[in-house]
């Protein structure tokens, strides 16, 4: 057994070094100190230590065994990392930080006893410590940096106290046995990844204190079967949820305003959304390829849908949206399985593919408000029998209603002026068209291929109509001319 009497200031250079006994005249153990002694087993830290320096035991592989001494008030950067035969440690009393990386890659160590004082939990501090199964935070702990816990393999379960006011970026990433969380009642903010990777939590509650939901906090939790969302909580930003593939019940927040791009795509469990009182704007793809679900409430507030919002739900037959949507943005409901649409009052733009692929889509009410309806924008709804086109709607841009095969009846609003390229081509069903009479142009190959189609009646306003607009329409005896 080594006795140091002195002041640890400098490396150790007897490698063969097992048990160390530091004497209570000591007080700082520097930097590097013990590093790389691969024969040490065990250390007991005399009364008078206040500082573990810096990688002071950093590699030492074979040691088992760490006695603190009461004093110990800060564990440096590194101190313990790579300790990878360390099985337990208890922090002691008067420890108040625990360094960045201080115990990390300590991959056998399983407890953890964090002292009553402790404050400061710093980045990276036990990451990649793989049987680790539990831990619990203490009331006095403030802050837990970033990626302290991240890679936890065996980490089933978490109790967060009081005084945590942030749960950092990736924090418990990759925890993958992690089951069970309790966020403190004083959690503010969950940060980016804070939990994504923890494939074995099962359900979550976040409480009224929380506020801000990070970027991809529960990303990949793929059993996580429930959350209920605070009521404090004003956004969900992308791909909070994504992934989440058992998640089957969610309740939102009275007061949630945003759900960001991809905050809950590929849940695919997901069968019933209530869309909170107040939420604006459901981002890019934020539901996208949520294949059982089959049921929309929108709330009374959204305005936005975004860009393949609701792609591929192919469960979805029926939906109402609320009565201030204004954009339905780009493949919002691509390839689902509408049946029925009912364009709220204040929609002004069918985007882009909006509706495109909806092949159950048997008939659509447009709203007063519409003004556009973007190329592509009902392609390929094989079912659509009719439409009638909206008072204010002035331009039908190219391929709308391409392909659209069981169409058989349209009524031009008033003040329809454009029908683009293609809007109507191979529309096979299509027998009757009386163009509306503020319509000026009729666009190339507008009508292509509609090969029922036996009669048109033009508008009195048509200026322009391009040679192919009616190309392949067999049954149609007497082209229409100006």
């Amino acid at each position: 057994m080594a006795n140091i009497q002195t002041s640890i200031n400098y490396s150790v250079d007897d490698t063969s070094l097992q048990d160390l006994i530091i004497k209570d005249d000591v007080e700082t153990i520097d930097s590097y100190a013990f590093k790389n002694c691969r024969l040490l087993k065990s250390v007991i830290i005399g009364k008078n230590v206040t500082t573990i320096g810096y990688a002071a035991f950093a590699d030492c592989t074979s040691l088992t065994s760490v006695i603190m001494g009461p004093s110990v008030e800060k564990i440096e950067r590194c101190a313990f990392e790579g300790c990878t035969s360390l099985t337990d440690i208890i922090i002691g009393s008067n420890v108040v930080t625990i360094n960045s990386f201080a115990f990390a890659g300590c991959t056998t160590l399983q407890r953890v006893t964090i002292g009553p004082n402790v404050k400061e939990i710093g980045t990276f501090a036990f990451t990649n410590c793989k049987s680790l199964e539990s831990i619990t935070i203490g009331s006095n702990v403030q802050k837990i940096g970033s990626n302290a816990f991240r890679d936890c393999t065996s980490l089933s379960s978490v109790t967060i106290g009081h005084g945590v006011l942030s749960i950092e970026p990736d924090t418990f990433s990759n925890c993958t046995s992690l089951q069970i969380i309790d966020i403190g009642d004083n959690v503010e903010s969950i940060g980016n990844g804070a939990f994504n990777g923890c494939k074995s939590l099962q359900s979550i509650d976040i409480g009224p204190s929380v506020i801000i939901i990070g970027y991809y906090a529960f990303n990949e939790c793929t059993s996580l079967s429930s959350v209920t969302i605070g009521p404090n909580v004003q956004t969900i930003n992308d791909g909070t949820f994504k992934n989440c593939k058992s998640l089957s019940k969610l309740v939102f927040g009275d007061n949630l305003k945003t759900i960001g791009e991809s905050a809950f795509s590929y849940c695919t469990s997901l069968s019933n959304v209530t869309i909170g009182p107040n939420v604006e704007t459901i981002g890019p793809c934020a539901f996208y390829k949520c294949v059982s679900l089959s049921k929309i409430e929108f709330g009374p507030c959204v305005q936005t849908i975004g860009y393949s919002a609701f792609s591929y739900c192919t469960s979805l037959s029926n939906i109402e949206l609320g009565p201030n949507v204004q954009i339905i943005d780009r493949y919002a409901f691509y390839c689902t399985r509408l049946q029925s649409l009912t364009l709220g009052p204040n929609v002004q733009i069918i985007c882009q593919f909006a509706f495109s692929g909806c092949t159950s889509l048997l008939n659509v009410t447009f709203g007063d408000n519409v003004r556009i309806i973007e190329s592509d924008a009902f392609r390929a709804c094989s079912s659509l029998e009719s439409i009638i086109i909206g008072g204010n709607i002035k331009t039908i841009c190219s391929s709308a209603f391409e392909f659209c095969t069981s169409l058989s009846s349209i009524t031009f609003g008033d003040n329809v002026e454009t029908i683009g390229d293609e809007a109507f081509s191979d529309c096979l069903s299509l027998s009757h068209v009386t163009i509306g009479p503020n319509v000026k142009t009729i666009g190339k190959y507008a009508f292509n291929g509609c090969t029922s189609l036996v009669s048109v009646t033009i508008g009195p306003s048509v200026k322009t109509i391009d040679s192919s607009a009616f190309n392949g329409c067999v049954a149609l005896q007497n082209l229409p001319n100006i």
